[in-house]
């Protein structure tokens, strides 16, 4: 049979096959079944993955700068050290994926962990990623539009400049995540943890902020209107909270802001709901938060 590359056939391509070490750079793999494939320290740069199955391939240390991924299946593959610089990811499925190693902190990520994945300039347009660990991942300018980011732990994560339009990051972890310029023009966050996120110079017209943790946010010169927050409210004579029967409303439940940004934050909002509020007015993160 024909090689594909050097020393390597279709026949050596199907599931749970040992590939490690490969060189695959450029080779057309579309539709490949590669499901429990062993690819680690595989070269795959400007490789064609085109709905390539590779759910729970382990794809440590492998080259996939550059790849094509469109459709791919990547559910529950490891991809720990991975460079995936540039790679197109419209679409792919990445739930569940492990990127990042689960013990990476801020000491690891200055030192420059080998161990995380590198994402800039990945384009993940409309990507599955609930619940993926992307933890301390390089996601500077990465491409998000619409990508569903459901639970997943962006804790430490670079994301400076990256476009996450439209994203669903709903009870995502984005504890210290670097967003700074980033775009995230009607993104939900609600209920995420973005105890102090970087937000400088951020676009969050239109965000939906219902319920998350903004506490010690640098908010310097970020753009908030037309974002929506939550806070708990008291029933006019009732002294209950909203939602009748003097009873605690399960949601929205209140965005947590810390004090000096939760008082600019309710002078420049309108109430458009029960404890829901609109940003209207002015720039009410003209200074950090």
């Amino acid at each position: 049979m024909d090689e594909i590359a050097s020393r390597i056939t279709r026949d050596h391509v199907h599931p749970y096959a040992d590939l490690a070490r490969a060189n695959l750079s450029d080779v057309d793999l579309t539709g490949a079944n590669l499901v429990g494939a062993n690819l680690t320290d595989a070269n795959l740069r400007f490789a064609d993955l085109t709905r390539a199955n590779l759910a729970h391939a382990n794809l440590t240390n492998a080259r996939l700068d550059l790849a094509a991924l469109a459709d791919a299946n990547l559910t529950g593959a490891n991809l720990m050290g991975a460079d995936l610089t540039g790679a197109r990811l419209h679409r792919a499925d990445l739930t569940g994926a492990n990127l990042a190693p689960r013990y990476v902190g801020f000491t690891a990520l200055a030192a420059g962990d080998p161990n995380v994945a590198n994402l800039s300039r990945a384009d993940l347009t409309d990507a599955n990623l609930n619940g993926a660990n992307l933890r301390g991942l390089n996601l500077v300018s990465a491409i998000l539009p619409n990508a569903t980011l459901y639970h997943a732990d962006l804790t430490y994560a670079n994301l400076h400049l990256a476009d996450l339009t439209r994203a669903n990051l709903t009870a995502a972890n984005l504890n210290r995540t670097d967003l700074t310029g980033a775009v995230l023009f009607q993104t939900s966050l609600q209920h995420a943890d973005m105890r102090g996120a970087n937000l400088a110079h951020a676009n969050l017209i239109e965000a939906e902020l219902i319920g998350a943790n903004m506490t010690e946010v640098n908010s310097y010169g970020a753009r908030l209107e037309g974002a929506r927050w939550s806070r708990t409210e008291i029933v006019s004579g009732g002294g209950g909270l909203v939602g009748g029967g003097g009873g605690t409303v399960p949601a929205p439940g209140p965005t947590v802001w810390s004090a000096g940004l939760a008082a600019r934050m309710l002078r420049r909002s309108t109430r458009v709901g029960p404890g829901v509020y609109e940003v209207t007015a002015g720039d009410p993160a003209a200074a950090p938060g």
